[in-house]
């Protein structure tokens, strides 16, 4: 079972990764690019059920307090892996008033965000099951049973605010928007819109543009874990499909599969299935309620690396070359202060052939 701990070490993976080297398809001896970065945060919404928590829809004290932080990092991209806000509401004892309509719940959101859009950032949301649950079944959390179509105007909110054009361009028509792929610098992101077709990815526009990519580095992210920590509706329940899905991003070079979904921060070390170890990094802790778990994880090919719990924070990734070196930060909220909670780095070694 896991150990339920704010912070826990696992040092043998860390260990581990930190001397692997990989090999995939891009010519060697490339220009080395300068270092950059990103960041990685998601799970912003409320509280619903204290005083004034669900009409917002939106953690503003945490998520301005990460706006700054991550802006002040100078980071080129953010990945935002869904649960941007709390949607349609909640069940609460006693009631509470009912939250604000989505569109003024997600430019509230990107209006606590300009600090980041300001810089000149590009920001990456996906859908989370926030962006598309009634009331009536955000409680059925612990199965794969499908949550109810989404509703249109929840669509049509979330297409109106976020509608930056690079979200458009390379983007299946079926989802134009929603899920989509940036090339940028030595990487490619390829977000994930995980509601469409519940607890699925496109695979075959994955497939599709995967064939297509020269970039060094891959990155991939989505609301749902590929392999369940605390809910059980995921990717998982449809493992067949989570499998292609996740030997393809080992195929293509990737070694990080960002999600949330959960309200802590775990990361894990799964390998494909030609052994290559991939990392499933959880950031779920952006300003949502806390959650715990000390469940082992469902599936025995997971080996657990960090699980931090009760703590806000988001994820800055540098990309310098070949190397890319990760930190989690979090905020200790009476003193507004960021401190060092996880790190970890690989080097992606590239030769000619797969």
């Amino acid at each position: 079972m896991r150990k339920k701990v704010l912070f826990r070490t696992g040092l043998f993976a860390l260990s581990l990764l930190m001397v692997i080297q990989f090999t995939s398809g891009t010519p060697g001896g490339a220009t080395k690019a300068a270092p950059w970065k990103f960041a990685v945060l998601c799970d912003n919404r409320s509280n619903p059920c204290v005083p004034g928590g669900g009409v917002q829809g939106v953690n503003v004290e945490v998520l301005g307090k990460m706006a700054a932080e991550v802006a002040a990092e100078k980071v080129d991209v953010v990945l935002v892996p869904g649960d941007i806000a709390l949607g349609n509401g909640y069940t609460c004892t006693p009631p509470t008033p009912p939250p604000n309509p989505a569109d003024q719940q997600y430019q509230l959101w990107r209006q606590t965000m300009k600090p980041v859009y300001d810089s000149g950032a590009k920001v990456l949301p996906v859908r989370g099951n926030h962006e598309m649950d009634k009331d009536a079944v955000l409680s059925d959390w612990s199965s794969c049973r499908k949550r109810v179509p989404i509703e249109s105007k929840l669509l049509d909110a979330y297409r109106s605010v976020f509608n930056d054009p690079y979200l458009k361009k390379i983007s299946p028509d079926s989802q134009k928007g929603l899920t989509y792929a940036l090339p940028h610098k030595n990487a490619l992101f390829i977000g994930f819109d995980q509601i469409t077709d519940q607890f699925q990815v496109d695979q075959k526009w994955f497939d599709r543009v995967l064939a297509k990519n020269k970039r060094e580095h891959l990155f991939v992210f989505g609301h749902y874990p590929a392999f369940a920590v605390k809910h059980k509706d995921c990717l998982a329940c449809y493992g067949a499909a989570r499998d292609r899905f996740w030997n393809a991003i080992g195929n293509a070079g990737g070694r990080l599969y960002f999600c949330g979904h959960d309200h802590f921060y775990d990361r894990a070390i799964i390998p494909d299935a030609k052994g290559r170890l991939l990392q499933q990094v959880l950031v779920g802790n952006g300003g949502a309620p806390f959650a715990s778990t000390t469940a082992p994880y469902a599936d025995p090919r997971v080996e657990p690396a960090e699980h931090i719990e009760n703590a806000y924070g988001y994820m800055v990734v540098t990309v310098d070359g070949d190397s890319v070196s990760a930190k989690l930060k979090v905020l200790d909220l009476p003193s507004g202060t960021w401190r060092n909670a996880d790190a970890f780095c690989y080097a992606q070694r590239r030769t000619a052939g797969k």
